[in-house]
């Protein structure tokens, strides 16, 4: 068995494409490998800012051979009939290059088939990867790239070196003249610029002799040892943030956690006032007392050893304050005015050049907010609640403190609100309603938030549609892709009964009625219902239910997100039931027949057979079921269609619908088609795959 190890040299690589483009590298040599017949004990990859890398083991030198099979013409087309090749036979051994030795026959239900058989020889792993690993890293992709040194090929940052190592002889290849060889580069201040690597077994050691720390997860590791025993000298706690963490994992080679500290008089600001420059601006780690308020303290992690701390320290503090002083004066400054004044101003502030300023936003949200509010049933009060929040909520955008530090919009509203007089619910909503600001994160916990929401969500992305915006691979400017798996995650979580149609018809007509925007209106609307469609589909395979249940489910009545969700629920159990596949080849069936009925409206005196009363009934079952749909309890209603399938199989195997008298066969099909309307009220059996 071999290894492969790749070391891919960069200049300094943005800390949050470190972790995608990882995940890109295993699965494209993975691919390359599988795709090939190549098998392999593992494949690792691991990274620091200045470096990429993928380790292969217990790798086979050579490919394995294969032999495959391709059928060709049927005998009775491939030999006339003295049995002399053909054309065709001929044409088909040209195309598959083998000579008359290399072609058998097969019976295949039935006939006679020509086939040929072809033998492809193990490929050297070697050289499959020489060509492979410049294919692999011209398709890798990132949200920016760029050029450099006049070469065509784009990359995140400048590569500068590749160590290429197979069982620790140098395996080279060409990409774009980069040098490919077994030096590496240490830590780019304490190590040494120019290491020879002895072997792959030796390489993570060589480069922490040199201060490069490859392991992630070591480093993580360390600087929570370190940064812990640090605050609880101080009676502190670190501040638990993942995302934060990790970045600062991957802002370093070789950890150095130190505390800083926060002058006092900074200290009365409000917590997110201080937090705020300190992890989204500088990447210092905050520090907490027991009650989770801050300390006047903050972990900063250097890139380097412990040489000069005081002085890195004081460094790091000297950052901080000016940031603190301006938040300071910004706090004071916007305060001087109720958050109400702002208002008018957003007029000054453009939303987006085909949809108008801010403040008509601001009274499209109102409009939208009010009617999903009048839609969920909430009180006049409470309506009189989501109209103020709604009016106040993007006005924190034309204050300083947003305008400096944007990541406190609607955060910062919602803390001037309070202090401007404004109720707690107001304030509140305020502050969450540009929640969840990621698929599946946090939600408003208020029923103002929560409307407000989906309101602002829906406003931006149906004008954003209707302004002909468009979503391409990773490329989502506007945040389309993020709005709406924020609002089916509000619709799911919270088991909203909303109409999906209904609300991005409200939100349409809003750019409608105030005439600023001239778009197809129907095809606009179909274009956002599909995009949710798509997006709502990947979440519940996530989820994971069977991707044939969903798309049965959303094939019937797709607009109600919750009722999708129970439908799905109730469809799974269904599916669980021993004679389930029985059952739904007899719905399908329902199904096909009941495309040819002009209606539903079956006449009881045409009904002739005992089959056909008992299907009317459907065993006694009908009037159940409906009361049981009406009650969206689908499990039940799909229980006793189950318990029913006697009658509907007893009426297909025993009653010719095709009949004669006209009268009697759009009867039949009239019942059939009335069956099948209750069936599609849940899903459509035909669009479930039917197991070998």
């Amino acid at each position: 068995m071999s290894k492969y190890l790749l070391e891919i040299g960069v200049e300094e690589f943005p800390a949050t494409y470190i972790e995608p483009t990882k995940l890109q590298l295993e699965e494209a040599f993975t691919k390359l490998l599988q795709d090939n017949g190549v098998d392999f004990h593992a494949l690792q990859t691991a990274a620091t800012p200045r470096r990429l890398v993928v380790r292969i083991d217990g790798l086979h030198n050579r490919t394995e051979g294969k032999t495959t099979e391709v059928r060709g013409p049927a005998v009775r087309i491939a030999y006339d009939e003295q049995g002399r090749p053909t054309k065709a036979l001929a044409g088909f051994m040209r195309s598959q290059q083998v000579q008359e030795d290399g072609i058998f026959t097969r019976d295949v239900n039935g006939e006679s088939y020509v086939f040929a058989q072809k033998t492809e020889e193990g490929k050297d792993v070697k050289q499959l990867l020489r060509d492979g690993i410049p294919e692999i890293l011209r398709h890798l992709r990132f949200p920016k790239s760029m050029k450099w040194g006049g070469r065509d090929f784009r990359f995140a940052r400048p590569i500068r070196w590749f160590v290429s190592l197979f069982d620790d002889d140098v395996l080279p290849f060409d990409l774009e003249e980069i040098p490919v060889g077994r030096f590496t580069r240490g830590h780019r201040v304490l190590g040494s610029d120019r290491i020879e690597v002895e072997s792959i077994e030796r390489f993570e050691d060589q480069l922490l002799d040199n201060f490069v720390m490859l392991d992630e997860q070591k480093r993580k590791e360390l600087i929570l040892l370190q940064a812990e025993r640090l605050v609880r000298e101080r009676g502190g706690n670190l501040m638990q943030d993942e995302a934060l963490l990790d970045e600062i994992v991957n802002l370093v080679e070789y950890p150095t956690p130190l505390l800083g500290q926060i002058p006092a008089e900074y200290m009365d600001l409000p917590d997110t006032v201080i937090l705020t420059p300190m992890k989204d601006h500088l990447r210092y780690i905050p520090v907490l007392d027991d009650k989770g308020d801050p300390m006047p303290y903050f972990v900063t992690v250097r890139n380097g050893d412990k040489t000069g701390l005081d002085t890195v320290r004081e460094g790091n503090e000297r950052v901080l304050t000016p940031r603190l002083e301006d938040a300071k004066f910004f706090y004071k400054e916007d305060r001087k005015q109720p958050l109400e004044d702002y208002v008018p101003e957003l007029e000054n502030l453009v939303f987006h050049d085909k949809l108008g300023n801010m403040l008509e936003k601001t009274n499209r949200v109102r409009s939208l907010a009010r009617q999903i509010g009048t839609q969920m049933g909430v009180g006049e009060s409470a309506l009189a609640s989501i109209d103020r929040a709604a009016y106040l909520s993007k006005a924190d955008l034309v204050t300083h403190m947003v305008i400096e530090f944007t990541e406190l919009q609607g955060i910062i509203g919602g803390i001037y609100a309070k202090e401007s007089g404004e109720s707690d619910v107001v304030a509140r909503a305020i502050s969450e309603h540009y929640l969840p600001n990621q698929s599946r994160g946090a939600l408003p916990e208020t029923t103002t938030g929560l409307v407000i929401s989906l309101a602002d969500k829906l406003d931006s992305l149906c004008g954003l549609f209707a302004a002909g915006e468009k979503i391409s691979g990773s490329q989502d400017q506007f945040g389309i892709r993020r709005m709406t798996l924020g609002v089916l995650h509000i619709l799911i979580s919270n088991k909203l009964d909303l109409s999906l149609d209904t609300l991005i018809r409200d939100s349409l007509y809003g750019y409608v009625d105030e005439k600023v925007l001239v778009f197809p209106y129907e095809e606009t609307k179909d274009r956002i219902l599909q995009f949710f469609r798509a997006r709502l589909r990947n979440r519940l395979t996530e989820d994971g239910y069977r991707y044939d249940v969903v798309d049965s489910v959303l094939a019937r009545r797709p607009h109600f997100i919750y009722d999708v969700i129970l439908r799905i629920s109730a469809v799974e159990d269904f599916l669980s039931l021993v004679n389930s596949a029985e059952i739904l080849q007899s719905l399908t069936r329902v199904h096909t027949l009941a495309q040819k009925a002009e209606h539903a409206d079956v006449q009881e005196n045409l009904l002739e057979t005992p089959e056909e009363k008992l299907l009317y009934t459907l065993g006694g079952y009908y009037d159940e079921i409906k009361e049981a749909l009406d009650k969206a309890s689908y499990k039940p209603a799909l229980t006793m269609l189950a318990q029913a399938a006697d009658s509907i199989d007893a009426f297909l195997d025993r009653t010719m619908v095709m009949v004669e008298d006209e009268k009697v066969k759009n009867n039949r099909l009239a019942l059939l088609a009335r069956t099948n309307e209750l069936i599609q009220d849940i899903f459509d059996p035909a669009s479930i795959v039917k197991e070998s």
